[in-house]
């Protein structure tokens, strides 16, 4: 698989480019079974490493030479990009600078956060309770940002498995995944809760396939309005059946009390603490909230 480059890039960048595909491409046409994905993914370590000892174990001391970023003058994270494309985790025309930086499964696919990532996919596909959840609610304590990070993650991991998955911006007051994976498009969640256009309409494709995402649009001081009368809920149920699985990102727990009209639209949240920063009063009012609008707590993840 090729990727279509722009129209600055230089001869001599897309065949060291191509050439980097076609080894990889060819490298995984090799291999028997399930044992392309973890030496590949292995092939390109965070810090650098090349082809371990593991990796030769499996048989394929050849990579060593093949994808080294210093001989065929790629970065790393062109080979990273690279790979991702030949798996099909990326789609073929997109720049690596489209990708977001903290989108770790892609990034750096070996790395101890990426693993992690993964690790909590398996317990939430293979879960009794949450694998029949169609909605999930992705909360955070007192900022944002931490659950932009793990709902980018989650739900690009999901995707990595086949499933088609929508993740919500509902969280009125900050344009967050439309900035993280720079959509532009007059479609979203506040046009949608104000009845002027369908949901399905509003839905916008990311640069890694089966993700998508809902937008939530221009700022509003008051969401609240928007959400209330279980027209949220309405907007869940329109949609749920193109997806597999549709994570919600709520507004931050504390000042604001936009996010119980979300909670209660879901089947479940999972909770995202911040180490050292997220107090413990913090996390049992969270709690009790959500105990209010007889949510549940699926899970939770520790990040720095």
């Amino acid at each position: 698989m090729t990727v279509p480059f722009p129209e600055n890039m230089s001869a001599d960048r897309r065949n060291r480019v191509l050439e980097a595909q076609a080894r990889v491409a060819k490298f995984i046409a090799q291999q028997k079974g399930g044992r392309a994905e973890g030496v590949i993914l292995n092939a390109v370590a965070p810090n650098g490493s090349i082809a371990t000892d593991a990796d030769q174990r499996l048989g394929a001391p050849q990579i060593n030479n093949g994808l080294k970023a210093k001989k065929n003058g790629l970065s790393k994270a062109a080979l990273r990009h690279a790979i991702a494309v030949s798996q099909g985790h990326l789609k073929p025309d997109t720049p690596i600078s489209a990708v977001p930086r903290d989108l770790v499964l892609l990034r750096a696919p070996t790395s101890p956060a990426a693993e992690q990532f993964r690790n909590i996919r398996t317990h939430l596909a293979t879960s009794s309770f949450a694998q029949d959840m169609a909605a999930m609610a992705i909360v955070s304590p007192n900022k944002y940002r931490p659950a932009d990070f793990v709902a980018m993650n989650l739900g690009a991991g999901f995707a990595q498995l086949g499933h088609r998955v929508l993740i919500i911006d509902a969280d009125m007051r900050h344009r967050r995944m439309e900035r993280i994976f720079k959509l532009s498009a007059p479609a979203n969640l506040r046009a949608v809760l104000e009845n002027k256009m369908a949901a399905t309409e509003a839905v916008l494709e990311t640069v890694v396939p089966n993700l998508s995402v809902l937008p939530s649009g221009p700022a509003v001081e008051d969401p609240q309005p928007l959400f209330a009368a279980d027209r949220f809920a309405e907007v869940l149920e329109s949609i749920r059946y193109r997806f597999d699985r549709i994570l919600v990102l709520s507004p931050p727990f504390g000042a604001v009390a936009d996010g119980r009209f979300i909670w209660k639209a879901c089947e479940g949240a999972f909770v995202v603490v911040r180490r050292h920063q997220d107090r413990t009063h913090d996390l049992v009012k969270l709690q009790r909230a959500l105990r209010e609008v007889e949510t549940t707590a699926i899970g939770s993840l520790l990040v720095q």
